[in-house]
């Protein structure tokens, strides 16, 4: 019957029954595996188990191996009929599980004629040996087909991981997220949903869902879609009960897309000012063979160096590496620069861009024994004392781009040991003196960026948030800066989108209740950054007490109630971060006690998430209640929302509920999650998600 089975598969149709007993072939393999082991070990051992037990044990012990081989085998060929599984792999797996199964029945039929016959006996021996090299590779094609190709071997290429990295994006940092958490569910041999992961060509193509990656745009990639949606949803990659991708993973699948999802992107190409820059400079460093041999700075010490505009830490987890920022060209002073003294041995990366740094504090740099990148871009040296940085031995990238620099003050570097790139575009330098520099320092890379007038604009980054908070209390500056000496950074509080008619950021912005700040950043010769907006809360009134009404997805629980007044703002595309409250049947419902002595409240602030293509909306309604007493509660507030008409960017939304004549010690906020998603969406029909994070009284 089963080879019926094999030789006519391609005519043979697997009823819906059959396909769960079909998917149980994994756990049921593991019988006629540890059979055959066994059979081996009896055989070998036979004299000690004696002559009489052998005999008796020996019909049974082969009729279970060959019942399991038998069943195992039909239960493979159930599920190899599957959508998702085919190539070479599935069907050298099948045929030596076949085999297998024929070396079982012989097994069975010599056992019950071998005694006394030396031919069965012989034929015994012989299927019992060959078996067990056929059980170790046909084990190895079943797990290449499950956990990716080469799992069993893995191990002992170990030393791959301790390569040098190859200098490409894809190759050392999204492939192998690729290769832990994707490739065994998506290769040559088992593709399901149609995806194949082991190659950034068919990763782009998609499955029977379409394209999985939109270049340049991870909102719009299936990918990202299936990764984010709630991991109990079916459609969620990797399934429940896999290895899932860390929030780090997902950031980098992220920008790695929206940055063009190119296979030959260069690491030193990626734009210092992106989210992937970041992102593999972390990674990148924490992948480092060579682990530095300095002691760490004792932590009283750092913080006693880190203030609102000084940010030095470690350069990636447990390192005593650090790297450091300077911020704040009107706040700079040269005491700043100097309070590094206690750490300069652990500097290894200093950033003081856009600074009014001098060419006499080069001297003091010089002094940072283990530095091996500084960013002196936009600052005021005029590079006469360049040649104090030949003393940095460990100097290996120097920026000083938008500088006074000429060709004379580079050539001061000549002999530096270590150095190997320097970036020197919007300096003194032309054509020719880039010519010149590059034949006197061939060992040197010289980055010049656009040199020609003929050259169209590029637009210039965002601004950037240096303290990189969105919750802040009435006494914290909220400040913005760039990189690039000259650029501009004009903001609005209203709502509107800045230009060049409104207010110019050139000191620190001080709020006393939410507040929406948009900003871009602005200099001739270049086009325009995009808008940037961020969501600035106040801190607002101290609660006796929070409490959660009802209880959230337990999937989404984060820290109960108190996710609500930690102060932690959750990001739009980590909703399982321990930040966010998920509310998909129940409401969302906290009830707030501002104490005997409370000051009455006039408005509720609730911080909710929207993301869309997750299934994650905003609330319908949300109702207020107020009273002094539990037990007589009344409703103060009613705020519909409209439903919305089509999908809309992924945001952190503040939700402002005025209260009027609010003279109440309890207020109860109640948040409905819509009931199902609209005939618009993809997913109509379907239940929606309420996420929510922080709730401010003021």
């Amino acid at each position: 019957m089963l080879g019926l089975l094999v030789f006519a598969e391609k005519f043979i149709e697997i009823p819906r029954l059959l396909q769960p007993i079909g998917r149980m072939h994994p756990l049921v393999l593991h019988f006629p595996i540890v059979l055959f082991i066994l059979l081996a070990f009896v055989e070998v051992y036979k004299k000690s188990i004696g002559s009489i037990g052998y005999k008796r044990m020996l019909p049974y012990l082969t009729f279970a191996t060959a019942l399991t081989s038998l069943i195992s085998a039909l239960m493979g060929l159930f599920l190899s009929q599957e959508s998702g599984y085919a190539g070479d792999g599935i069907s050298a797996h099948k045929w030596y599980g076949i085999g297998l199964t024929f070396l079982a029945l012989i097994l069975f039929n010599s056992s019950l004629k071998k005694q006394g016959s030396s031919l069965h006996s012989l034929l015994f021996i012989g299927s019992l040996v060959l078996s067990i090299p056929i059980l170790i590779i046909g084990s190895h094609k079943g797990a290449n087909i499950t956990h990716g190709k080469n799992f069993v071997l893995e191990p002992l290429n170990s030393d791959e991981a301790d390569k040098a990295l190859t200098g490409e994006v894809y190759a050392d940092f999204i492939y192998p997220i690729i290769k832990r958490k994707c490739i065994n569910c998506h290769n040559d041999d088992k593709t399901k949903g149609g995806l194949n992961m082991t190659s950034i060509y068919s990763l782009i193509k998609g499955g029977d869902s379409g394209l999985s990656i939109v270049k340049g745009s991870a909102e719009e990639s299936e990918l990202i879609h299936r990764i984010n949606l709630p991991i109990e949803d079916e459609e969620h990659m990797p399934p429940d009960g896999k290895r899932q991708l860390t929030e780090n993973e997902i950031d980098l699948f992220i920008a790695w897309i929206n940055e063009g999802a190119e296979r030959t992107l260069k690491t030193a190409a990626v734009n210092p000012q992106s989210d992937l820059f970041d992102l593999i400079k972390n990674q990148g460093e924490s992948k480092r063979i060579n682990q530095y041999a300095f002691k760490a700075v004792n932590q009283k010490v750092l913080s006693s160096v880190n203030g609102p505009f000084v940010n030095a830490r470690p350069l990636f987890v447990n390192s005593p590496a650090l790297e450091v920022d300077l911020f704040v060209r009107k706040t700079y002073t040269p005491e700043l620069l100097n309070a590094l003294k206690p750490i300069r041995d652990q500097t290894v990366h200093l950033n003081l861009s856009g600074l009014p740094i001098k060419d006499d504090d080069l001297n003091f740099i010089g002094t940072f024994s283990n530095l091996e990148k500084l960013l002196l871009n936009g600052t005021d040296i005029n590079g006469d004392n360049l040649h104090a940085l030949n003393q940095n031995t460990k100097l290996t990238s120097l920026a000083i781009s938008s500088t006074s620099v000429a060709s004379e003050h580079v050539l001061m570097l000549k002999d530096h040991p270590a150095l190997q790139e320097i970036y020197v575009w919007d300096t003194q330098l032309n054509e020719d003196d880039i010519d010149y520099l590059k034949a006197k320092l061939p060992r040197i890379n010289l980055h010049v960026g656009v040199m020609a007038e003929s050259q169209p604009p590029i637009p210039l980054s965002p601004p950037i948030l240096v303290n990189n908070k969105e919750i802040v209390g009435t006494d914290e500056d909220i400040v913005l800066e760039h990189k690039l000496n000259g650029a501009k950074i004009f903001y609005t509080l209203d709502g509107e989108d800045p230009d060049e008619t409104s207010a110019i950021f050139n000191h620190p912005i001080r709020i006393n209740k939410y507040t929406q700040i948009k900003s871009r950043s602005i200099k001739e010769g270049w086009l325009p950054s995009e808008v940037v907006t961020h969501n600035f809360y106040v801190k607002g009134k101290p609660f006796e007490d929070l409490r959660l009404l009802t209880t959230p997805n337990q999937k989404y629980q984060a820290n109960g109630a108190r996710t609500l007044n930690d102060f932690e703002k959750g990001e739009i595309n980590k909703f399982g971060n321990k930040k966010w409250l998920g509310y998909q049947e129940t409401p969302f419902s906290a009830l707030i006690d501002l104490g005997a002595d409370f000051d009455p409240a006039s408005q509720i602030i609730l911080s909710y998430g929207l993301n869309m293509g997750s299934y994650i909306m905003a609330p319908t309604r949300v109702d207020v209640y107020g009273g002094n007493n539990l037990k007589n509660m009344k409703r103060i507030k009613i705020h519909r929302l409209p439903l919305p008409k089509d999908y809309v960017p992924n945001a952190e939304v503040a939700l402002p509920l005025d209260l009027v004549d609010n003279q109440f010690q309890y207020l109860q906020v109640i948040a409905y999650p819509m009931k199902m998603l609209p005939q618009w969406h993809a997913g109509a029909g379907a239940k929606a998600w309420l996420f929510v994070d922080e709730l401010f009284v003021y």
